[in-house]
Parts: structure tokens; C-alpha cells; sequence
């Protein structure tokens, strides 16, 4: 799939000249493919579970929330279930040879717990589902009840839904495939962040400042990651009925400040900042507060909410 490139010297123009309307305008447009996705399937009207799938930091769950939003103003209801519940306890997952656990094996997730709960709410019974508890890492079962009705559409959201080794376990043929991934890199000058940077960018965001992790620790482990991609995700993108872009125009921008606001709180430090080959790409964007972005913004699914509602940390200089 070839990667288009954002500008960024024309990004920083059109921010400076109306920092609204960039956001405004980037958030319909990804918002516009879930509408345009929410007709397809309405039309179809014969699609029991909508398989999203997509790689590590993609956008899915926000993706598969909005898409529920619309979904059920279309009159229908709609159900959104986690792959990720089915995982087996993290004491049973294998290792890497590295040393890490293989968490992104397709076969870390318990097809047989999933065939049995599908079947039993196809049925129309009363059917409880587990959830994952990622802090304690095991999997507990019957956690929340789910019954089908007439109009019941269910969004199966997660790494690999798009594997036959996981749908052939759903009891339906009547699945509509979603690809969901950041399809959009950006550019200055001759330097690039391709669209897999991006997400590794989302993900050192994310880790650092809603759960505490080393920058370290995220880039020793990308490497494996994106073998599991290549190896269980990749080979399924061919085959699906539709995909969502989540790059926006204007999260570079956003990153940015983040960095700046990480480093002044001290969770990130200049030796983090400079092993991240390609933090001079975010480094010549102009930067945007987090208290700019709307609430329902797919971004959130990787920043925190601002501190206090005042403004982030001091700017990061251009280099």
C-alpha cells in the first residue's frame, strides 16, 4: 500500500492561519469514513458482525465506539466486543526470544471460550462474555451479559479479527471486513515519519503518559510488534471491504507539545527524546495545546486529557 505524505510546511501555514478550522476540517474527514461505512453496512442489511481489525495503535476502539454511535442513529443495535477478552492469562502465553511475551500470536486468544460464547448468543440465550484484566493479566469470564435481538449488529474489534483462524470460530458467515490503520505519513523537506512511525509515535506518547512506561521499553519491544504484524495481520489486509484512515492532519502538532509538556514534568528526558530517530520530523511542526482538541477525538485514545485544563508545558525548540 503506498504511504501519502502530510506536508508540514504546509500544515504549519494552515495552523497559523486558522488553527480551528484545521482541526475542525480533519476530524470531519475521518469522521465522513465511518458515516460513508455506516451506510454501506445499513444498505447490505443482511451483515450479523462487522470484523475491525487493524495493527497496534491503529485507532480501533475509538473507531469502533464512533462507529457505533452512528450505527445505532440508523436505527440499529448495535454491540461491541473485544477480541482482546478472549486473551488466555498472560502466565500461559509463550515467550519471544527475546525474552517478551508473545502478546500478539494469534493463538494467545482462547477460540474455544469465543466459539462458545458467539454460538450461545446467536442462539438468542442470555450470554455472558469475559473480559481481560490487562493489570492482573487473566482472563475473567462471565463478566457481562449480552442477549441478541431482531436488530443486533455486533462490531468484533481487535488485532486479528480479520484471521480466519479467529472468524471461522464466530458461528456466521455474514461478516463485513474493516481495516482500520494510520494510512498517512508526513513530510519536511526531504525527511519522512511514514505511517508506521506515526503509530510508534502514538504508542510512545501513549505509554509514557497514561501508563507509565519507559520510551525504552516501547522501542525494544516495536521491533516484535511489527514482525507479529507482518506475520498475522498484514497477509489479511487484501481482503477487506473497507478502510479507515485514522492519520489527522494535525496530530503531529499535537505530539509535539506533548513532548514538551512530558519532558517539563520529567517523564521524558533529552536522551529518550534523542533516540527516537525520527522526533526532528515532529520537531518542525508548530505546536497545538491539547485543550484545542474535541472531546470525541480519536486522539485521546493515545494523550491524556489537559492538566488542570491550563495549558501544556513549555515548546520544545525547532532543530
Amino acid at each position: 500500500m503506498e504511504v501519502i505524505f502530510h506536508d508540514i510546511e504546509r500544515l504549519n501555514k494552515l495552523i497559523g492561519s486558522d488553527k480551528k478550522k484545521v482541526i475542525n476540517d480533519t476530524e470531519s474527514k475521518y469522521r465522513s469514513q465511518l458515516f460513508q461505512l455506516a451506510d454501506i453496512i445499513h444498505d447490505k442489511k443482511n451483515v450479523d458482525i462487522i470484523l475491525l481489525a487493524g495493527p497496534s495503535c491503529a485507532g480501533k476502539t475509538t473507531s469502533a465506539r464512533l462507529l457505533k454511535e452512528v450505527l445505532e442513529k440508523r436505527g440499529m443495535d448495535v454491540v461491541t466486543i473485544s477480541m482482546d477478552d478472549f486473551f488466555i492469562d498472560r502466565e500461559k502465553t509463550p515467550f519471544l526470544p527475546n525474552g517478551l511475551r508473545d502478546l500478539d500470536n494469534p493463538k494467545t486468544v482462547n477460540v474455544e471460550l469465543m466459539e462458545k460464547c458467539f454460538k450461545s448468543f446467536w442462539s438468542g440465550k442470555e450470554t455472558g462474555f469475559p473480559v481481560y484484566d490487562f493489570k492482573l493479566g487473566v482472563n475473567i469470564p462471565d463478566s457481562f451479559k449480552l442477549t441478541k435481538k431482531d436488530n443486533t449488529i455486533v462490531i468484533f474489534e481487535g488485532l486479528h479479527t480479520l484471521n480466519p483462524y479467529l472468524y471461522e470460530h464466530l458461528g456466521t458467515q455474514n461478516y463485513f471486513r474493516v481495516y482500520v490503520s494510520a494510512m498517512t505519513g508526513f513530510r519536511y523537506e526531504d525527511e519522512l515519519l511514514d505511517n508506521v512511525e506515526l503509530r510508534l509515535l502514538r504508542r510512545i506518547i501513549r505509554d509514557v503518559d497514561t501508563r507509565g512506561h519507559n520510551p525504552a521499553s516501547t522501542l525494544k519491544s516495536w521491533e516484535s510488534v511489527c514482525d507479529a504484524e507482518n506475520k498475522y495481520i498484514n497477509p489479511f489486509r487484501g481482503d477487506v471491504d473497507y478502510f479507515i484512515n485514522t492519520t489527522h492532519a494535525y496530530e503531529l502538532s499535537v505530539y509535539k507539545r506533548c513532548v514538551a509538556e512530558l519532558r517539563a514534568r520529567g517523564k521524558l528526558t533529552d536522551e529518550d527524546i534523542a533516540n527516537i530517530s525520527f522526533m526532528p520530523v515532529v520537531m518542525h511542526c508548530d505546536s497545538i495545546s491539547r485543550n484545542h482538541i474535541p472531546d470525541t477525538s480519536l486522539m485521546w485514545e493515545f494523550i491524556q486529557k489537559p492538566y488542570l485544563g491550563k495549558e501544556e508545558g513549555t515548546e520544545v525548540t525547532k532543530k
